[in-house]
């Protein structure tokens, strides 16, 4: 699966990054194509007026800092950047089901690590639903990882195939019975 990158080109159009080429492209087709890139909000705006989802980002795109305003579940946290509240996955994370056992308790230390504090992230890839999914930073600490290494979390094969380091992670969690690996 590629990886696309949205950088701001020019106000007018969003640059996708792949591993492979470069590529001006209309970002925004939901709502008419982009009008302008909004300096104070960091997104698009688009020629409707309303905010995109892609964001504007500086030539060095990796480093974003936000707030975490809210947990919504294990994998996702409600961040406000640039003045804006948006939703982030936990790239490579699957939660455990709502009702099972171990939600409450990836709740409890994602909230602990990072609730009211400030986060940095790195965007890795935007789903067909337009959301997010980022490496998620407290500090030196690797939120994401944090989470399978302590059985909170496991390994998405689907969204992230490629992380061989994570599937290491969660096979060490396992064969320590860490968290989730603890009732199988």
């Amino acid at each position: 699966m590629k990886s696309f990158r949205p950088i701001c080109f020019t106000g007018l159009m969003c640059l996708l990054v792949t591993s492979y080429s470069f590529s001006a492209t209309p970002c925004c087709s939901r709502h008419g194509g982009i009008d302008h890139c909004d300096e104070k909000s960091g997104y698009f705006r688009c020629n409707d007026g309303q905010l995109s989802n892609c964001l504007c980002v500086s030539a060095h795109p990796f480093n974003r800092t936000a707030k975490v305003v809210k947990v919504l579940d294990p994998q996702n946290i409600e961040v406000e950047y640039r003045g804006i509240k948006t939703k982030i996955g936990l790239y490579g994370t699957k939660s455990p089901e709502y009702n099972s056992s171990f939600f409450p308790e990836a709740i409890k230390f994602i909230s602990d690590m990072v609730l009211d504090k400030s986060i940095n992230f790195e965007p890795i890839i935007f789903d067909r639903y337009g959301q997010e999914w980022a490496w998620v930073w407290e500090g030196k600490t690797n939120l994401n990882k944090e989470l399978i290494r302590r059985g909170l979390s496991y390994w998405d094969r689907n969204r992230a195939p490629a992380q061989s380091e994570l599937e290491a992670i969660e096979n060490e969690a396992r064969s320590q019975k860490a968290g989730i690996w603890s009732l199988k």
